[in-house]
């Protein structure tokens, strides 16, 4: 048995569905290495790139039936997204996930907690934002 992939059930998956999951795993080590290292436009851009891979991931999870997983990539994607700095997308998506009558309580609850926190990271960047801070 590899322990490697245990919990993760890949049998129907196809190799590019597989290969994708790879691409946006690595692309998000990347980001959060130029993270670590001050490089915060190409880790936005990293972090952007695995965000569109997680969404699509999600829709062919959720067209094969696989909600649990789903769920797991699209809420990927929305911590993608905000990472990169796009915390309104971020929060849309988010949004829209809880409009989903299949989610789970716990899932429904760890999701709200979560959009409350990019909720208040909205009005922080907005409310530095001011019409006195731009007309300089």
């Amino acid at each position: 048995m590899n322990n490697m992939n245990s919990g993760i059930i890949r049998k129907n998956l196809s190799d590019s569905f597989v290969a994708n999951e790879r691409l946006k795993s690595d692309l998000i080590l990347e980001a959060n290495l130029l993270k670590a290292q001050g490089d915060f436009e190409a880790a936005a851009q990293r972090f952007a790139e695995a965000a569109e891979i997680e969404e699509r991931l999600a829709t062919d999870l959720t067209g094969m039936g696989f909600q649990d997983k789903a769920f797991i990539h699209r809420f990927s994607a929305v911590s993608c997204w905000a990472q990169a700095g796009d915390l309104y997308r971020a929060v849309t998506l988010g949004e829209q996930m809880l409009q989903d009558n299949n989610l789970t309580t716990a899932q429904s609850s760890r999701l709200e907690k979560y959009l409350e926190v990019l909720h208040g990271r909205i009005v922080q960047w907005m409310s530095q934002w001011s019409v006195e801070s731009v007309a300089v």
